[in-house]
């Protein structure tokens, strides 16, 4: 337990989290009527989605290490500043030339939110109690996708897509004066500010981690059956299946619920299991959901109305959970060694992560070739890199490192 903690507002944190989510979430609804109000192409409307997670991987390698330098409060107000003023200019666009480049800067403010988030938890918390706030944290993440679409249907029916923008700027001041009268500074004392050729030796230390790289795809592909899921579904439920837009929207709060139980469960029971083996344990849920899921789409079960739509949910259900089970004990566990750079190492960890997320949606859209097939497919081959990266954490968990402090040198042993 450190003093920082003391001071925090775990609703502010939630909220902070969340949003980065919600802004890209909210706008899905209202790509149609964006394209016919910019008098624009469907598929240059679609790019302002790519554009967002472009802003946001930029945004993950760089807040981190300007909180280093500046501080976890300050670096959260800048963030929170620019992304009021992208939100602001792509509300008043005149053409999607202009609504991308806002995007992107939209998006870059955004990501400030994960970051510092996640850093403010790993600079107040230790142990035990940081692994149960991830799992609230999670919970969060998990949650606050499913509320865009579902918030961003109504405002864009009855007031237009740019009420949609206009309802985020409303958002950013409110978190911006929330964060500046509630949220403390929690950059350690001890905290190093590194030179460029310092970040060089970290980054080159982290990239050689084996555990790290297990942490990597642990939540790369987490994230990338997340986004995948909200990219392809609406295909095969609503175009397929015949889903009601509306029912679709519930639907995906169901999954998200999943989510949320799993890492309430894991807050509940980091007390009595490791990490890892809640880790192994949301791996082996998605190995198996996923391959139920494959046998119910190749059978033809899918098809069946009620009872391919009930199937269809119970084993997307277990794969959420299993993600839910992953997401905050991997959050938790992954910059242990590198706590006195935190942000940095944190802008490392997410950069790299948020580059699988990106080349997993990628692959997604590539093997989507209009039938069911490719979701279950996906899901099944990131789960096996879930359940690789598990094995390569309790492969390095096995290993016992030991320094000779006169030469310097590190022999690794096997326990």
């Amino acid at each position: 337990m450190k003093n920082s903690q003391r001071n925090l507002s775990i609703g502010l944190l939630i909220a902070l989290v969340g949003f980065p989510q919600i802004s890209e979430t909210i706008y899905t609804p209202a790509l149609p009527n964006v394209a016919n109000g910019l008098l624009t192409s469907a598929s240059m409307v679609e790019m302002t989605l790519s554009i967002y997670f472009l802003g946001f991987a930029v945004g993950v390698l760089l807040w981190g290490t300007i909180s280093d330098w500046c501080g976890r409060r300050n670096a959260m107000l800048m963030g929170l500043f620019v992304y009021g003023i992208g939100t602001l200019a792509c509300a008043n666009v005149a053409s999607i030339e202009a609504l991308l480049a806002w995007r992107f800067l939209q998006a870059f403010g955004a990501s400030v939110g994960s970051v510092i988030t996640q850093t403010i938890l790993r600079d107040s918390y230790e142990g035990e109690e940081r692994t149960k706030l991830f799992s609230i944290m999670s919970g969060a993440l998990a949650f606050s996708p499913a509320i865009g679409p579902v918030l961003g249907g109504f405002i864009s029916e009855f007031l237009g897509w740019r009420a949609n923008f206009w309802a985020l700027v409303v958002l950013a001041v409110g978190l911006s004066i929330w964060s500046f009268f509630c949220l403390p500074e929690t950059r350690p004392a001890q905290n190093k500010r590194l030179s460029i050729n310092e970040i060089f030796h970290l980054f080159i230390e982290m990239i050689r981690s084996r555990a790290l790289w297990g942490h990597i795809l642990l939540i790369g592909a987490t994230n990338g059956i997340l986004f995948g899921f909200y990219q392809e579904a609406p295909f095969v439920f609503i175009e397929q299946l015949g889903i009601k837009p509306s029912a679709y929207g519930l639907f995906g709060l169901l999954i998200a619920a999943a989510t949320i139980l799993a890492a309430r469960i894991s807050y509940r029971q980091s007390s009595r299991f490791s990490a890892l083996s809640i880790i192994q344990c949301g791996a082996a849920c998605v190995v198996v959901g996923s391959l139920a899921l494959t046998l119910t789409v190749m059978t033809g079960i899918l098809d069946l109305e009620a009872i391919g739509s009930g199937l269809a949910i119970s084993t997307l259900f277990l794969i959420f959970f299993g993600i839910g089970l992953i997401i905050p004990n991997s959050l938790s566990q992954a910059l242990k060694p590198y706590q006195k750079a935190a942000g940095t190492a944190g802008s490392i960890f997410g950069g790299c992560y948020y580059c699988l997320i990106a080349g997993c949606t990628w692959l997604m859209s590539i093997l989507h070739n209009g039938t069911a097939l490719p979701l279950p497919l996906y899901i099944t081959l990131l789960g096996v890199v879930l359940a690789y990266g598990s094995q390569m954490i309790r492969a390095s968990i096995h290993r016992k490192i030991t320094v000779r402090p006169t030469h310097g040198l590190i022999i690794h042993k096997k326990s």
